[in-house]
């Protein structure tokens, strides 16, 4: 036993001196890998030699019947050295690597792109985060080449320090077996499938209700991109879950449907009527349908951005091209009516009001107004002594060929 102890000291110490030696290697500005890989297999193979001479002191305390202090005192020696180790390995990797290649392992080519190195998704213990946190580690957990003890190390980086995950993780000792144990604690506490689905089902329903009630509110209506996106997001999580969108087609169609706007669900019923629509997929459909109208808006949104940039710039004129250079000082002239139509655009810009509401958009844009029924509207442009074809006040029209 005094002999294993000896050994295992003696092992500490020529372990702590070949980290100190990659550490200094490893500080200098002009390092070759080739250094740093010889320091490395130093490294491991002094490691390995003393966690195989802790496992024979470990055995023999066991045959002796030792306290259980006793045995734990000696499992933990050695583990601050262990996650040095596990520094330097991570630190060899960093240096070593590109595009998650080792630098031996791909061609040499100075041409070559240096990606950013990628970031870990860092678990807190959120369950809502889990699939995003699990989907990046799963790339470590599956590597048949990397040991447990590394994925140990791995695990506690991409774990936010403090929190519920890093705490049930370091309760656990860093070996072999400890990694399979903190694996498996995690998934159990946070990545229970009912659970998964439960909280995504309700992430669901809340988006959903919240439309739904900002449109009974008589509110300024939430965008439709915004209900789409926050739809999608919670059925591709509950579609990774291996939950098919026709096990909850039924329950959740009417709920969406009810919180779209008028002028969507009557675009959205002539369309069905038109089609053959799959009573299987009518979810699916309605969700394609919504995708289009979003993308629709977002075009139409593009196309009634302003033509004229009211920041004053320095625009270059045709005698720019002419001459082969540009004169700043130089002002180009413009014809008087021009002017006057360019100043009445930029003023109508400015001070464009809604006859609906009094908010900052066009009146024939106003999603308030989209409700009402026709005899409301008439009262309302008559009410401001609007034009019924234009909405536009009289005051502001050059003729009177636009009055009714």
């Amino acid at each position: 036993m005094e002999s294993f102890n000896l050994q295992f000291r003696s092992n500490a110490k020529k372990l702590q001196e070949a980290i100190n030696s990659f550490e200094e290697l490893h500080a200098q500005a002009s390092t070759s890998p080739r250094l740093l890989k010889a320091e490395i297999e130093v490294i491991e193979r002094v490691f390995s030699d003393m966690m195989e001479i802790k496992k024979k002191i470990l055995d023999e305390l066991l045959a002796t019947g030792c306290s259980e202090d006793e045995f734990h005192q000696a499992n933990c020696e050695g583990d601050q050295l262990a996650k040095l180790v596990y520094i330097c390995r991570a630190e060899f990797e960093e240096f070593n690597c590109q595009a998650n290649q080792p630098i031996f392992e791909r061609p040499l080519d100075s041409k070559q792109l240096r990606l950013p190195t990628i970031e870990w998704i860092k678990f807190d213990g959120d369950i809502k985060k889990w699939l995003g946190f699990w989907g990046q580690f799963r790339k470590v957990h599956e590597d048949k080449t990397m040991s447990n003890e590394d994925k140990f190390h791995y695990l506690l980086q991409a774990t936010v320090p403090n929190s519920k995950a890093r705490r049930l993780v370091e309760s656990i000792p860093i070996t072999t077996d400890g990694y399979e144990k903190a694996i498996s604690l995690l998934k159990e506490r946070f990545a229970r499938d009912d659970w998964l689905i439960e909280v995504y089902f309700r992430e669901l329903l809340s988006s959903v209700m919240k439309h739904v009630v900002n449109r009974s509110s008589q509110n300024v209506p939430l965008p439709l991109s915004n209900l789409y996106d926050e739809v999608s997001a919670q059925l591709h999580a509950l579609e990774a879950l291996n939950i098919k969108m026709d096990q909850y087609a039924l329950l959740l169609y009417p709920l969406i449907e009810s919180a779209l706007p008028n002028d969507v669900i009557k675009a959205w019923e002539r369309k069905r009527e038109n089609q053959n629509s799959d009573p299987t997929d009518v979810l699916g459909e309605l969700m394609t349908f919504i995708k289009a109208e979003v993308n629709s808006d977002e075009r139409i949104s593009r196309s009634r951005q302003p033509l004229t940039n009211t920041e004053d710039q320095d625009v270059a004129t045709a005698s720019t091209f002419v001459s082969g250079h540009h004169n700043p000082a130089a002002q180009p002239s413009y014809h008087p009516k021009a002017q006057s139509e360019a100043f009445e655009v930029k003023k109508t810009a400015a001070e464009v009001t809604c006859i609906f509401c009094t908010k900052g958009h066009a009146s024939h844009d106003c999603q308030k107004a989209q409700n009402w029924s026709m005899e409301e509207k008439k009262k309302a442009v008559k009410s401001k002594n609007c034009c019924l074809v234009c909405l536009k006040a009289h005051r502001d029209h050059e003729t009177q060929d636009s009055r009714t």
